[in-house]
């Protein structure tokens, strides 16, 4: 399913599905470093998922987000008693697959990123960003028992990885274990802190005080659309929700997500005529396999006739431009 774009519309908070972390093709000496952009969705220079500074909606929690990082080789680590070994050596050329493999995560060539990963980590077993790349790729097509393995082997490379940490977080909640969740929410909160990245320490601390917390009641979804008392007048947002019910409009989204609140908030009560597809197993009425099998990446993502938009919430207005809405449009009046 493709992913249709729409910059000129009024493209709000993202929620974000995964993240990866790139390395800088660089030559390996010591003390080379990346300056990978501060962003939330996984691309070398920039991010296609970012969540927009805007004031409209609240801030969005992304589940996962990526940070910079430092691409070191072959420095000396200090051993107890002054001994010196020497850091693992990663192959230029890993490095360069590990970041055409972010290049196709972005794009969703998952089948493709996948084989430059797989690569990476042949020409260096010990690359813990390709192991990471890798369990994303697994997340993503919804394999997250996978997922937690590569994640969990990138930690052991990296103890210090934090990213890994956040990223195997969400595929434990995914599994409904929100024990181990919060446990790696907390370790990466805490790597967060210590390197000195308060903004990914701040969004796993969000994100583990949302995994604590019980689910909210769940959305109701009309069955059918409500009786009209006779000489009553639908409002602009309720004839608009039930014009994009009509059309066969979906939103797909998760009880955690922010701007899915606020999109939801948009509407008021006649989100109930919104065909509504909540992602997480742990909210109501899960139906996560409808949202994998769409290929949903970030929250929320609207589907107009077979078509995914790109993700985010949208006001009123761009909605009712998007899906032909020939009603009343004074929305919030």
């Amino acid at each position: 399913m493709q992913i249709q774009d729409n910059w000129l519309l009024g493209l709000r908070v993202v929620c974000i599905k995964f993240q990866l972390l790139p390395i800088a093709l660089l030559t390996i000496v010591t003390g080379c470093t990346s300056q990978p952009p501060q962003t939330g969705a996984p691309a070398i220079q920039a991010q296609a998922n970012t969540p927009p500074k805007t004031t409209s909606p609240p801030a969005a929690t992304p589940a996962k987000t990526a940070t910079s990082q430092k691409a070191k080789a072959n420095k000396p680590v200090a051993q107890k008693g002054g001994v010196a070994k020497t850091a693992p050596v990663v192959n230029p050329k890993a490095i360069a697959l590990n970041n055409q493999g972010v290049e196709k995560v972005a794009k969703a060539n998952y089948k493709g990123a996948l084989q430059d990963f797989n690569q990476a980590i042949k020409l260096t077993p010990t690359f813990p960003e390709a192991y990471l790349g890798r369990g994303i790729v697994y997340s993503v097509q919804g394999n997250h028992v996978a997922a937690i393995g590569e994640f969990t082997h990138a930690i052991k490379l990296k103890p210090k990885f934090a990213e890994a940490y956040l990223n195997r977080a969400d595929d434990y909640q995914q599994l409904g274990n929100r024990k181990l969740a919060i446990s790696d929410l907390k370790k990466a909160q805490t790597l967060f802190t210590q390197q000195g990245n308060p903004a990914n320490a701040q969004q796993a601390k969000d994100r583990m005080e949302l995994a604590i917390a019980p689910p909210p009641p769940p959305i109701e979804v009309a069955t059918e659309p409500p009786v009209q008392p006779a000489g009553s007048a639908k409002s602009p947002e309720m004839a608009l929700a039930m014009h994009l019910r009509k059309i066969g409009a979906k939103m797909y989204g998760t009880y955690w997500c922010s701007s899915c609140q606020w999109q939801r908030q948009e509407f008021g009560n006649a989100f109930s005529q919104i065909t509504y597809i909540e992602c997480d197993p742990a909210g109501a009425n899960a139906r996560p396999d409808l949202c994998d099998r769409a290929g949903i990446q970030a929250y929320p993502t609207w589907e107009f006739n077979g078509q995914l938009y790109r993700p985010g919430s949208y006001s009123l207005e761009d909605l009712a431009d998007i899906s032909g809405y020939q009603g009343p449009r004074n929305f919030g009046g």
